[in-house]
């Protein structure tokens, strides 16, 4: 394995948008008390062990949670300044 100083010696950056480029709220709690019984899981791994149709309508629900809340996410602050940085700095389109 090879030791990195520097992220900026990756060649490349991994953000997260939820708490790092966006402040954003998602409210999983329905999903939980609905198909997990209020029970904290890991969504993927535990509605792949579930029967259908309930697997389906799961990641269909989770999916419709985050598009809704997207939609209302405002920018971290510097975040903006961030992305600017990085396309100027690596030189991107």
């Amino acid at each position: 394995m090879q030791y990195i100083e520097h992220p900026a010696e990756t060649g490349a950056f991994l953000l997260g948008w939820d708490g790092v480029l966006s402040d954003i709220r998602l409210n999983f709690v329905p999903l939980r008390d609905k198909y997990f019984g209020g029970g904290i899981v890991p969504f993927f791994k535990t509605a792949a062990t579930l029967p259908e149709p309930d697997r389906s309508a799961v990641l269909a629900e989770i999916s419709k949670i985050e598009i809704e809340e997207a939609a209302m996410a405002t920018a971290m602050e510097g975040a903006k300044d961030l992305i600017a940085w990085l396309v100027e700095e690596l030189r991107l389109p």
